[in-house]
C-alpha cells in the first residue's frame, strides 16, 4: 500500500516560488491499478517522482507499507527504489547495450551473478513478448518494442510498485492498446501495484480501477473510474470527460491570456514541448482543449493554451513555440558564447589533468627519464584506455552521480563540464604521449650528460622542445571537445549544441539546426587556424 500523506512540493525559480504540489493525500492499495490524471502542468510527474523520492517532498510523508520513506538514509531508498520501479515516455534504455544488456542492467547493480541476470532477463523478454530480440538494439526496435523493453527492465527486481510516467503517450494507438494490455497482464500474474501518470483520458478508462484528478498541484477529484468518468463534479475532471467543451466550461479569468496552437501537417514529435516551455521559460501554460489527430506522420488540428502572468508571457510563449528569428535574435548569440567557454574552460582542465599524465607515459618507461614501476604504468595505460573507449553519451549517463556530487546537478551548462574533461584529458594524455615521443632520445641523452635531473629533463629539455607538436595537438584536443559539447545538449548542457537539439531537431525548425551547425563548422575552423599557426609560429626550427 502506498499512502501520500499531506504532501506539497515547491520549487524556486527566477519569477518566485511555485508550488507544483499542494497538500496532496490520496491512498494507492496493493495491486492496484490507479490512474493520477490531468492537464499539462498540473504536477503529475513531480507527483510520481515523489513517490519513489526522485523528488523530495517539502512538506508531507510518502508511506509504502507503512514505511516512511523520507526518512530512510541513501543506502536504504537506494534497496527501496529496486521495490518501486519506473518506465518512462521516451523509454530512457541504453542505445549502447542490446536489449538483454538493458534488462540485465538493474541486476548487475544488484549484484547479480551474470549467468543468473542473464537468465532472468530472457525470462523478462518472453513475458514482454520479445524473446527473439536480446541481441537486438534498441535503435533497431520499434517503439512499442523499445516501451516492452523498457517494461522488461523494470520488471527485473520483482518489484512490488510500477511506476508509469506517461507511458503511452509517444506510441500510436495500436501500440499503445498492446502496451496497456500488457500492463494489465503483469498486474494479474505478479500481483504488482501500478500507478499510471497520463492526460490520456482512453489510458485511465482501459485499465485502471481508481483514478485521481489533479489541477495546479492540488488532487480536485479521486474515487472509482467509473463513478468519477460518469459524473465528474470538478472543473477539471469535466475538462477531461468533456474536452470539447472545455472552452465553455472554462471562462477566462483577469489576467489570463489564451493562445491557439494550429497545426497544418506538422511532424509528429515525442518532445513534452509544452512541459519544456514550462521548465526553460517558467511560462505557466494550461492546456484548456486540444482536437489533433495524426494521419500518417503529420498531425492535424489544434491546441487551446493558457497562458498566466500577462500580455508579456503570452508574446513569449508564441516566439517559443514557433519564432524561428526571435531563436536566431536573443538564443544564438547567448549559445556561442557558452560553447566557446564550455569549451576552452574543459580544455583547460583536460591539459591540467592529460598533460602530466601524458608525461608520466613517456618519462615512466623503463628506458625513460623517471623509471616508474610496471604495475602503475600498466594501471595508466588501462585507466586511460578505458575512459577513451566509452562512448561519449554513454559516459555522461554514468558519471551522473559523480556530476551530482561535483556541481549539485546531473545537468545544465556547467554540469556538462565534469563528463567533458573525464572524455578529454585521456585523449589529452595520449596526445601528449605522442608529441614527446617525436623528440629526439638524443636531445635527452645529452641532457643527462650535463647532470640534468629528471625534473630538469622534463620542464626544460622535454616540453620545450615539444611545444609545436604539443600545441597543434592541443588544437585537435580542443576541437574534439567542442564536438562533444554540442553532443552534451542531448542532457541539458548548454550551447549551439542545444539550440541544434532542442530548437532545431525536436521542433523541425531546420533552418535553427543548419545555422547552428554552420557556426560550430566555423567554430572548428577558427580554432584550428589560429591553433595552426600559432604552432608554425613557435617552431623554430622552421626558421
Amino acid at each position: 500500500m502506498i499512502e501520500i500523506q499531506n504532501l506539497s512540493k515547491s520549487y524556486r525559480t527566477a519569477s518566485g516560488q511555485v508550488e507544483a504540489l499542494k497538500d496532496v493525500s490520496i491512498t494507492i492499495g496493493s495491486g492496484d491499478i490507479y490512474g493520477i490524471i490531468g492537464m499539462s502542468g498540473a504536477g503529475k510527474s513531480t507527483l510520481v517522482r515523489c513517490i519513489n523520492m526522485l523528488e523530495r517532498p517539502s512538506q508531507g510523508r510518502v508511506l509504502l507499507d507503512g514505511q516512511d520513506l523520507g526518512s530512510l538514509s541513501p543506502t536504504a531508498l537506494r534497496q527501496v527504489r529496486r521495490n518501486v520501479t519506473m518506465i518512462f515516455q521516451s523509454f530512457n534504455l541504453l542505445m549502447q547495450r542490446t536489449c538483454l544488456g538493458n534488462v540485465c542492467f538493474p541486476l548487475e547493480l544488484a549484484g547479480m551473478k551474470r549467468a543468473a541476470a542473464r537468465q532472468r532477463a530472457q525470462e523478462l523478454l518472453a513475458l514482454v513478448g520479445l524473446p527473439d530480440k536480446a541481441g537486438a538494439y534498441p535503435a533497431q526496435l520499434s517503439g512499442g518494442q523499445q516501451q516492452r523493453i523498457a517494461i522488461a527492465r523494470a520488471l527485473a527486481t520483482d518489484p512490488k510498485v510500477l511506476l508509469c510516467d506517461e507511458a503511452t503517450s509517444a506510441l500510436d494507438p495500436n501500440t499503445t492498446h498492446a502496451i496497456l494490455e500488457l500492463i494489465r497482464d503483469i498486474n494479474r500474474k505478479l500481483g504488482i501495484t501500478v500507478v499510471l501518470i497520463t492526460h490520456q483520458m482512453s489510458v485511465v478508462e482501459a485499465i485502471c480501477n481508481r483514478v485521481a484528478i489533479l489541477d495546479e498541484g492540488t488532487v480536485v477529484e479521486e474515487g472509482e473510474v467509473s463513478a468519477v468518468f460518469s459524473s465528474p463534479k470538478s472543473a477539471a475532471a469535466r475538462r477531461l470527460v468533456f474536452p470539447q467543451g472545455a472552452e465553455e466550461i472554462l471562462k477566462p479569468l483577469p489576467g489570463e491570456h489564451r493562445l491557439r496552437v494550429v497545426f497544418h501537417g506538422a511532424p509528429t514529435t515525442r518532445t513534452p514541448l509544452i512541459a519544456q516551455m514550462a521548465m526553460e521559460r517558467q511560462i505557466a501554460a494550461n492546456i484548456l482543449s486540444a482536437s489533433t489527430q495524426s494521419i500518417g506522420d503529420r498531425v492535424y488540428g489544434n491546441m487551446l493554451l493558457s497562458i498566466a502572468g500577462g500580455a508579456g508571457q503570452a508574446r513569449e510563449a508564441a516566439a517559443y513555440l514557433q519564432n524561428i528569428p526571435e531563436i536566431l535574435e536573443h538564443e544564438f548569440p547567448l549559445a556561442l558564447w557558452v560553447t566557446v567557454y564550455v569549451t576552452l574552460l574543459s580544455t583547460a582542465f583536460a591539459i591540467v589533468l592529460g598533460l602530466p599524465l601524458g608525461i608520466l607515459l613517456v618519462a615512466g618507461e623503463p628506458q625513460g627519464v623517471l623509471p616508474l614501476p610496471k604495475w602503475l604504468m600498466r594501471a595508466l595505460n588501462v585507466l586511460i584506455n578505458l575512459l577513451r573507449s566509452v562512448p561519449f553519451l554513454i559516459l555522461m549517463i554514468l558519471l551522473i552521480p559523480l556530476t551530482r556530487a561535483i556541481v549539485g546537478t546531473p545537468v545544465g551548462t556547467v554540469a556538462s563540464i565534469v563528463p567533458l574533461v573525464a572524455a578529454a584529458f585521456p585523449f589529452v594524455a595520449r596526445l601528449a604521449e605522442s608529441s614527446l615521443r617525436e623528440l629526439s632520445p638524443n636531445i635527452v641523452e645529452a641532457a643527462q650528460s650535463m647532470g640534468a635531473s629528471p625534473l630538469q629533463i622534463i620542464c626544460k629539455v622535454m616540453l620545450p622542445e615539444s611545444v609545436p607538436s604539443l600545441l597543434s595537438n592541443g588544437v585537435i584536443a580542443l576541437t574534439t571537445i567542442l564536438g562533444y559539447s554540442a553532443m552534451s545538449g542531448i542532457l541539458g548542457g548548454g550551447g549551439l549544441g542545444k539550440i541544434a537539439i532542442q530548437y532545431g531537431y525536436y521542433r523541425y525548425k531546420y533552418l535553427v539546426m543548419l545555422f547552428a551547425v554552420l557556426l560550430l563548422i566555423l567554430l572548428v575552423q577558427l580554432f584550428q587556424t589560429l591553433g595552426t599557426r600559432l604552432a608554425t609560429k613557435l617552431d623554430r626550427r622552421l626558421r
